[in-house]
C-alpha cells in the first residue's frame, strides 16, 4: 500500500504541463511545491527510522511536517523543478518502503507521538495518496481512490488512537464504523480539509451503466429493481462528516477514526 502511494504520485505527475506545475494544487501550494514537500517528507522519514533503529524514539523536530516548517522545507528545495522533485521522491520513498519490513514493530518517534514503524507506514501511505489525489485533480481525474481504502482507514485509525490521549482514543475507537465504511475515501478526503466531488462516483457509475445497456429508442429505460422482503433497501448517508467527527489531519488535532482490529498496512 505504501509503494502504491509512491507509484501513484509518480503517475499523477507524469503528464503535467509546465503551466500546471506552477498552478495551485494543494491549498496555496503549486504542484511543484507539493512535489518538494513530498520529497522533504520522504527524506525526514529516513532520519526518523534511523533514530528508531538506534533506539531513539524521542519525538523529532516536527520539520518538515508542520507549518511554518513545511514552507521552510519547500524554500530549501526551491531550486529543484517539480519533475525532478517527484523523481527524487519516488526513489527516496521507494527505498524507505524497502527498509521497513525488518523494523515493522519497532517504536518510532514521529510528529504526533510514538507509534510502531508499521503504524507510521499507514500514516505515510495516507499522506502519499492524499497528494496523489491532489495531482490527479489537476489532470481531471475526479475518481481517484486508493486500493484497499477500508484497510487504510482502519490502520490510520489505529495509529491515531495510539497517539491520542486515553479519552481521545476512546472517542476514536467508538466512532460508528458503519457510517464510513462505504465511503472511507470520501471521509479521509474531508477529514484532511479537501473537498471531494459529491457526485463524481455516482456520475462514473451512471456512465458505466450507460455503456453496458443498449439504447432502443426514446422509450427505453434502465430496469429499476425493488428490494425484496429479504433484502430491504438501505439508504447510504453521503453527507460530509460533522465537525465533531472530523478533526484536521494536517496536525491540528487527532482524527476520530474507528478501529475494528489490527489489520496493518503492508509496504507493498
Amino acid at each position: 500500500m505504501l509503494l502504491d502511494g509512491v507509484a501513484r504520485v509518480g503517475r499523477g505527475a507524469k503528464n503535467l504541463s509546465d503551466s500546471q506545475w506552477e498552478s495551485r494544487c494543494c491549498g496555496d501550494w503549486t504542484a511543484a511545491d507539493t512535489a518538494r514537500h513530498l520529497l522533504a517528507l520522504a527524506r525526514a522519514h529516513h532520519r526518523w527510522l534511523d533514530a528508531a533503529i538506534s533506539g531513539d524514539n524521542s519525538l523529532p523536530d516536527p520539520a518538515p511536517v508542520l507549518d511554518p516548517d513545511n514552507e521552510a522545507a519547500i524554500r530549501f528545495l526551491s531550486e529543484m523543478s517539480g519533475p525532478d522533485a517527484v523523481a527524487e521522491f519516488v526513489r527516496t520513498a521507494g527505498r524507505y518502503a524497502n527498509r521497513v519490513a525488518d523494523y515493522w514493530d519497532t517504536p518510532i518517534g514521529v510528529p504526533g507521538g510514538v507509534v510502531t514503524v508499521g503504524q507510521h507506514c499507514a500514516l505515510i501511505a495516507l499522506e502519499y495518496h492524499l497528494h496523489a489525489w491532489d495531482l490527479a485533480q489537476m489532470n481531471g481525474d475526479t475518481r481517484y481512490e486508493p486500493p484497499r481504502v477500508k484497510q487504510l482507514l482502519s490502520a490510520v485509525g489505529e495509529a491515531k488512537a495510539v497517539q491520542a490521549s486515553s479519552v481521545d482514543a476512546l472517542k476514536i475507537l467508538t466512532v460508528t464504523w458503519v457510517r464510513h465504511r462505504y465511503q472511507a475515501w470520501r471521509y479521509l478526503l474531508s477529514a484532511s480539509g479537501r473537498k471531494p466531488s459529491r457526485h463524481s462516483k455516482l456520475s462514473a457509475t451512471i456512465a458505466s451503466v450507460k455503456q453496458k445497456v443498449p439504447t432502443f429508442g426514446a422509450q427505453s429505460r434502465i430496469p429499476q429493481t425493488e428490494p425484496t422482503q429479504n433484502e430491504p433497501h438501505q439508504a447510504q448517508d453521503d453527507s460530509d462528516p460533522t465537525p465533531e467527527q472530523v478533526i484536521d489531519l494536517r496536525g491540528d488535532g487527532e482524527l476520530p477514526l474507528p478501529v475494528t482490529d489490527r489489520t496493518g498496512v503492508t509496504a507493498d
